[in-house]
């Protein structure tokens, strides 16, 4: 059988000052469209590696616990934002020469348009803060929730949902992502692997953290593909600080989470 040759993919072409400033713009509006501002909002910040399932629940969940906020509420996504620039649909599979579209993606295409897009997200995230919007705000690295933590001090209602997800099926679903939408967190699957690893570990071990920055802090284990109405998920009480809680530990525990996974730990 013959061999299909692939096109290399283009380059991402750098962002002008007014192309970026016109993407800005269509963010804002296509996010705040419909959408109102109110008193002591809310922002719900929410964790959890690539393939965690964030974008998939987090929504559901937030408008079946906080009934009043209903779906008035926008929605922070890095991951989302960089499909506005120009050249992303370019990143998502390479053609072969036929011209038909592999079914893999172009994996520093996919990278580069992150990079470009990056600082213009930056602007966008303080100027949505200076509202007052209900937020649920997805982060993707542990420089996303420092940043968003910072961002949201002035505001007096910040809540934590940690979406767990064991580690082999972190790195299944999202090489599954990976090849089917050109979303590549790595230049192969190999070293997006390793990244997820790595992001799992410092996620666990920050459980404490998460916990003590917030009002409400929420842990949902998403490592079965159930309905909305069927995963495990708890609400952690406030923590005692002087000490070990066995009591937390069973709390976790109670929704499959194994509290003695390498970097977990809860006080």
């Amino acid at each position: 059988m013959e061999t299909k040759k692939w096109v290399p993919p283009q380059f991402i072409r750098p962002l002008s000052l007014e192309m970026a400033e016109k993407i800005s713009k269509k963010i804002f509006n296509d996010i705040t469209t419909g959408k109102t501002q109110v008193k002591d909002a809310r922002t719900f910040i929410v964790i959890g590696t690539p393939g965690s399932g964030k974008s998939t629940i987090t929504g559901s969940f937030v408008e079946k616990q906080y009934p009043s906020i209903g779906k008035n509420y926008v929605v922070i996504d890095f991951d989302t934002f960089v499909e506005y620039h120009p050249d992303y649909l370019s990143t998502k599979s390479i053609k072969f020469t036929d011209g038909t579209r592999a079914s893999f993606g172009s994996a520093i295409g996919y990278i580069d348009c992150v990079r470009e897009m990056a600082p213009l997200m930056q602007n966008i995230f303080k100027k949505l803060f200076s509202y007052e919007y209900n937020y649920i705000v997805h982060t993707h690295s542990m420089e996303d929730f420092y940043a968003f933590v910072e961002l949201s001090f002035n505001r007096a209602k910040v809540n934590f949902i940690y979406i767990y997800v064991d580690l082999e099926i972190a790195i299944k679903r999202a090489r599954i992502r990976a090849i089917t939408t050109g979303k590549f967190l790595g230049l192969n699957l190999k070293s997006q692997d390793e990244y997820i690893k790595d992001l799992h570990g410092k996620y666990l071990f920050a459980v404490p953290l998460f916990r003590r920055l917030s009002i409400d802090f929420y842990i949902i284990n998403n490592s079965a593909d159930q309905k909305i109405e069927e995963y495990k998920w708890v609400k952690m009480p406030t923590p005692d600080y002087e000490k070990i809680s066995q009591h937390d530990h069973e709390i976790v525990e109670s929704v499959g989470i194994n509290v003695y996974e390498p970097g977990f730990r809860f006080y």
